[in-house]
Formats: structure tokens, C-alpha cells, sequence
């Protein structure tokens, strides 16, 4: 009799152990391919009809930015090694009580940062749109900070040298990590289409 009360209760805590262990597998199953989807989506995301590369940038949905700056840590932490918004490549803006969104890198088709260096310290990948900086030529003159319309081009407070968003090598982080999924890669007729729609359904529901 005691032996066959001890051989149910151990099949009973056996049975939930492995519906236990089942379930932690299931999940974690779940997250390694949602992170998979997530940088597979981003890595493809620059890529066109035909496999021709097309410039997309991070784009922030001003209607679900809270402000957070989550961002702002993530990219600080990534690029630089520690939390501080001063070296992050993106930057929250707050119009209050208008408005939340986030700034980084446009990369401009005809970026005016590039033409106004006069050392000749910045360029442009052909393939990428990304603005690669020479730190061996760039002395901090700040030109291209002053040419740039979105102010998405920064001097490093301790190296006296500019940086910007360079989109983690078409992983950016800042999207990965946000917990609205505010932030987005999008090319300009991208971001057209979308605000049509918007408009769109703004305009039927009045």
C-alpha cells in the first residue's frame, strides 16, 4: 500500500517536471524565434526588388514614442560600452505636450554634412547611404553638425570628434530593444505612403 502511494506520488511529481520543462523549452523556442524573425526583418529590410540595395533610415512613430529614451541607453551602451544619452547616435526630442519621437541619421541623398567639411573627413557608403567618418582627418570644426538640417550629426564629448548613426551595421539596436516598437526602417516613399494612409483614415473618421 505504501509502496503504491510512493509510486503514484513520484509519477505525479515526474508528469509535472516534465510538463514543467516542456513548457520552459516551448518558450524559450518562442524567443529565440522572435528575436530570429526580428534580425532576419532588419537584415532584409534594406533590400529591394531584385536584391538592389535601398537607403532606409530610423524612422519614429511619433503616435506610439512615450519618451522613454530607451534608445537613447541602448545605443549609448552598444556603440560606446556605457549608458549615457550624450554618445548616443539617436536622440529623443520632446515637444511637450505636442509630441515624443526620436532623430537619427536621415541619410540624405545629397547630405549637406559631407559637402561643408572642409578636411574632407566624411563620405558616404554607396551601397548603405551610411556617413562613415574619418576620426584621423576630422578635427571637431563642427561644420557638419551646423549644415545638418535634423541635428543627427554629433561631437563626441571626449574624443572632439563627430559621430552618427551608422545603423549597426544593418542591425540597429535601438529598434530591437524598443519596447513600443515605435522605431522602424523606412525609405521615403515608405514614410509617404504611410502618412497617406494615415491621412486617409483620419479624414473617414471625421
Amino acid at each position: 500500500m505504501i509502496r503504491a502511494q510512493y509510486k503514484n506520488l513520484y509519477a505525479s511529481a515526474s508528469k509535472a517536471f516534465i510538463l514543467t520543462w516542456l513548457r520552459r523549452i516551448a518558450k524559450n523556442v518562442r524567443l529565440f524565434w522572435k528575436n530570429s524573425l526580428r534580425r532576419l526583418n532588419c537584415a532584409h529590410a534594406f533590400r529591394g526588388k531584385r536584391g538592389r540595395m535601398r537607403r532606409r533610415f530610423i524612422v519614429s512613430d511619433p503616435e506610439k514614442c512615450t519618451g522613454c529614451s530607451i534608445c537613447e541607453l541602448v545605443c549609448s551602451a552598444v556603440k560606446e560600452g556605457g549608458f549615457n544619452p550624450l554618445i548616443s547616435r539617436i536622440r529623443t526630442v520632446r515637444i511637450e505636450p505636442l509630441i515624443n519621437t526620436s532623430i537619427a541619421c536621415r541619410l540624405c541623398e545629397d547630405p549637406k554634412c559631407v559637402k561643408s567639411c572642409p578636411r574632407k573627413a566624411l563620405k558616404v557608403d554607396e551601397n548603405t547611404g551610411v556617413i562613415i567618418v574619418d576620426e584621423d582627418r576630422c578635427d571637431g570644426c563642427c561644420w557638419c553638425i551646423e549644415a545638418c538640417e535634423f541635428g543627427s550629426i554629433l561631437l563626441h564629448p571626449s574624443k572632439g570628434k563627430v559621430f552618427t548613426c551608422d545603423l549597426c551595421e544593418m542591425n540597429p539596436k535601438c529598434i530591437e530593444f524598443c519596447p513600443k516598437e515605435a522605431l522602424s526602417l523606412a525609405t521615403p516613399e515608405e514614410i509617404g505612403q504611410k502618412m497617406r494612409k494615415r491621412a486617409t483614415k483620419k479624414s473617414l473618421a471625421e
